[in-house]
């Protein structure tokens, strides 16, 4: 400041010197000015020294070594005059003096960094709120905060490296540890708030804290200190103070590793469930619990079925125990157990396990009953009496029949007699499927044309390329059902597996090639 009004003072009486020259009657003033002149001119070399004496930087510790160099004790205070300082002799030393000068100001910067630092934190706050009905708070988004620690962390650990920062090396070093703490803070009480928020739903359940007490307990235990520190953090919210809490980061630490063994134990114990009842690695862990917490209404099952099972959409309850005596399609076709009854119990994944055996039980008894009746009945009044897999699956199997009698009956000939045939029964399923029939036989009759068409299709094929053996290639790569001793069986060429009975519901069928007939 004061070299620019120097500076300044000089400009102004050059121009009033320049203005006096060129009055011939003003002689006096002129020689004022270059009285001034001078006077500036004799101060501005005297500058370097203004500089060094009027350092805001400069301390007690500055001005000790000050006296160190001038050999003589100099300590100004607030009634010390320039001129008295200037009148030391000061020019000798102007070196040392502004090596002590520029450490100051460097030692000044860095102390106002610290102070700026401070600043910026003190009126800065968590936010917390209430998280749903639990009675405890949460804290909310804390990008401000990390924000701010990026950049005061490199802040502060450049500051630390500076050889300027002796005199204020223990503030910076604490200040440093104290923005290592609220960043550890912060990493670890996010971690465990993360892993609260997903466990405490689920061991708010009396049927998981039942199944899993150990567990529940260890949660128990950790629920209570995350809200005994959630009391003490609310009573003030301000970053810093948040800090200075005794224990805080121990203690988060602790919980962590309290739901890392709850977290264990909960997966531990849903492989256990998934490996009693496979089905359930078809269900995410989230899907899981929320099956498994309650027990004590087995219909909390139903949303989940169609990804256990392939064709149940839900399954029929009954009476007050909810008692299972049916399953349903997501089309709304109703399998019966065939009079079996099962009662659900709290271990869901047993009386699931007994709706899976009941399921193939029941598939191969109406498999059976089709069958029975299928020579008994009209085929376009068959087909609306039956399941839609039944009927794809005993239309099969008769057709598989049919072609090995008519070829041992009559070769080549019985072929293209049985050929024809089929193109007369596909016929009446397109008067059928012309008629008024319901929205659940429609989509029984739909794929159902599919597998005629493309059975009436391979007997053509067949004829035409003179086949008159069943134990011809063409006839063996075809897609084969015989009954078995077992049950069904399914056959093409060489290779023979057991029919599943697995329940598919009404599906529709694309039009059948000699890939998706092996993908079928």
């Amino acid at each position: 400041v004061v070299e620019a009004e120097t500076k300044a003072m000089f400009k102004s009486n050059f121009k009033i010197m320049k203005a006096f020259s060129e009055e011939e009657d003003l002689p006096a003033p002129f020689r004022v000015a270059e009285q001034l002149k001078q006077q500036i001119a004799d101060f501005q070399a005297k500058l370097p020294l203004v500089n060094v004496l009027c350092n805001k930087g400069m301390r007690e510790r500055h001005w000790v070594q000050v006296s160190e160099i001038l050999g003589t004790p100099v300590k100004p205070d607030a009634t010390t005059a320039l001129q008295s300082l200037l009148a030391l002799n000061l020019e000798p030393h102007l070196e040392k003096l502004e090596e002590v000068s520029t450490c100051a100001s460097k030692e000044y910067s860095l102390e106002k960094a610290l102070d700026k630092m401070l600043a910026e934190w003190q009126p800065l706050e968590l936010t917390t709120m209430p998280y749903r009905d639990t009675g405890s708070h949460i804290i909310g988004g804390v990008e401000e905060v990390q924000l701010l620690l990026d950049d005061h962390l490199v802040k502060s650990q450049t500051m630390q490296g500076s050889p300027f920062i002796k005199p204020f090396a223990d503030r910076a070093k604490s200040w440093a540890d104290k923005l290592t703490l609220v960043q550890d803070l912060i990493d670890i009480w996010i971690k465990v708030q993360g892993m609260w928020q997903y466990l405490e739903p689920i061991f708010g359940s009396e049927d998981i804290m039942r199944q899993m007490p150990k567990e529940g307990q260890l949660f128990k235990k950790q629920d209570g200190m995350w809200r005994e520190n959630m009391k003490r953090v609310i009573e003030d919210v301000h970053v810093l103070a948040v800090a200075e809490i005794p224990n805080l980061l121990e203690s988060y630490r602790e919980q962590h590793e309290l739901l890392e063994l709850v977290q264990k134990g909960l997966n531990e114990y849903l492989e256990m469930k998934r490996l009693y009842f496979p089905r359930f690695f078809f269900l995410s862990n989230d899907e899981m619990l929320e099956i498994l917490s309650e027990t004590k209404e087995p219909t909390r099952v139903q949303p989940h079925l169609g990804k256990c099972f392939e064709g149940i959409g839900k399954l029929t309850f009954e009476g007050k125990r909810n008692t299972i005596t049916a399953m349903v399609s997501a089309e709304g076709e109703e399998v019966s157990f065939g009079g079996d009854e099962i009662t659900p119990s709290a271990m869901v994944e047993q009386w699931l396990l007994l709706v899976e055996n009941n399921m193939f039980k029941s598939m191969a008894r109406i498999m059976r009953e089709g069958y029975a009746s299928y020579a008994k009945t009209e085929r376009p009044v068959w087909v609306t009496q039956n399941q839609g897999q039944v009927v794809l699956t005993v239309t099969q199997q008769m057709w598989t029949e049919d072609v090995e009698k008519a070829l041992r009956t009559d070769g080549h000939k019985g072929l293209k007699a049985y050929a024809q045939k089929c193109s007369d029964d596909l016929d009446d399923i397109v008067k059928l499927v012309r008629g008024d029939l319901s929205k659940l036989v429609r989509k029984v009759v739909s794929p159902l044309i599919v597998m005629d068409v493309h059975a009436r299709d391979v007997l053509m094929a067949m004829a035409d390329s003179g086949v008159s053996k069943d134990t011809d290639f063409d006839w063996l790569a075809q897609l084969r059902y015989y009954e078995g001793e077992e049950g069904l069986d399914v056959c093409m060429i060489s290779t023979r597996l057991p029919y599943g009975y697995e329940y598919i519901g009404l599906q529709g069928r694309l039009v059948v090639t000699p890939l998706t007939d092996r993908c079928y």
